[in-house]
């Protein structure tokens, strides 16, 4: 499951104990009670359930929302397995990084702080975009508070799931984890670094040398750092124009009273501190990270949209240790329960309760 939150964000609500208005959601139809025709179509229907594990249609479901918002963002998460949607002429499109409103021309797309960026496949998708005719200009915005992914972050990744041998966790070796871990320990390079190339290559220098010391399998030299920054400097420069201070543009909308919705990505069950840990992503998926991964106040949240599957994917070695917990019969249907599971996983594992 991915959290994605519409949220009501009313700049009348300034003091914590004012009121919350008795608005309808954004997402209903004004007047009625009936989902919007295209989430009709695609037989949505609003619901409360348990929100469990693993991602799946909650990128048609931002785009088909995104109609009805003025912003999209993204509050967490890298470039994983990826959101795809369809345009209206029902060309396929794979985001990874890019929020999925950027298909409806007048929606703004966000990367937040939260997020981790990777150059090379932001610029892919933007190419890919561009390509096929969809404009990214003006549309997308990046956090200058969001950490870089660099390819050493992905060759960490590869090297840290061979350490693990038959206890992997099963990334996809995109260098999330990796990125997030050198933003806790405090050796990480953030956007706004690439505005400050002075000193940009003696900090990659020492991210670089750290994972030199760390893993053998990774080879450092000088003409490494040379390179990188020689290919940072270009990025750098096309970058330029979608860096912009996002937790200050997410509050002018906000007193604006302009409508946003915030893409979640993975799950709930992937939560770093709520999750299956440790088989668990890198991040907060689950609603306390819009505020972190925005740097909006927990009040100012609306309303909270589940998107949930009804059965469940995973990867890594606790596959194994599921196949202990529940025995899966002919079809969705037949499943019979442990009744040693824990409760916790117990909600992981059965999807829609």
């Amino acid at each position: 499951m991915s959290l994605s939150s519409s949220m009501r964000l009313d700049s009348s609500s300034s003091s914590p104990s004012s009121p919350r208005p008795q608005e309808e959601p954004p997402w209903r139809p004004r007047g009625g009670s009936e989902v919007p025709p295209r989430m009709a179509e695609a037989g949505w229907r609003r619901r409360r359930a348990r929100l469990p594990v693993g991602g799946r249609r909650e990128g048609k479901l931002v785009d088909i929302l995104a109609e009805r918002f003025d912003i999209v963002a993204r509050c967490q998460g890298g470039a994983n397995a990826g959101h795809t949607i369809y345009n209206s002429e029902g060309k396929k499109f794979a985001l990874h990084l890019v929020p999925s409103g950027i298909l409806n021309e007048e929606t703004l797309c966000v990367i937040g702080n939260g997020a981790v960026v990777h150059l090379p496949g932001l610029f892919d998708e933007i190419d890919g975009l561009e390509s096929n005719g969809v404009s990214c200009k003006g549309r997308l915005l990046v956090s200058d508070r969001a950490h870089l992914l660099f390819d050493v972050h992905q060759a960490v990744d590869g090297l840290r799931e061979s350490e693990l041998a038959n206890s992997l966790i099963g990334t996809t070796k995109r260098g999330i984890g990796p990125c997030y871990s050198s933003k806790v320990i405090r050796n990480g390079l953030r956007v706004c670094d690439l505005r400050h190339m002075d000193t940009f290559g003696e900090k990659l220098d020492i991210l670089l040398r750290d994972a030199a010391s760390r893993f053998q399998g990774f080879e450092y030299s000088a003409k490494m750092l040379k390179e990188e920054i020689e290919r940072y400097e270009k990025f750098a420069e096309r970058l330029e124009p979608f860096i912009a201070d996002t937790v200050h543009v997410i509050h002018e909308s906000i007193a604006q009273k302009r409508k946003i919705l915030v893409e979640g990505g993975q799950a709930t069950m992937l939560d770093i501190d709520f999750g299956t840990y440790p088989f668990v992503t890198s991040s907060n998926p689950s609603a306390g990270g819009i505020c972190t991964g925005l740097g909006i106040a927990p009040r100012l949240l609306g309303d909270l949209i589940g998107v949930v599957k009804a059965y469940t994917t995973r990867v890594g070695s606790v596959l194994s240790q599921l196949k202990s917990w529940v025995k899966v019969g002919t079809s969705l249907g037949q499943l019979e329960w442990n009744s040693e599971l824990p409760p916790v996983v117990l909600g992981a594992v059965g999807g829609l309760i």
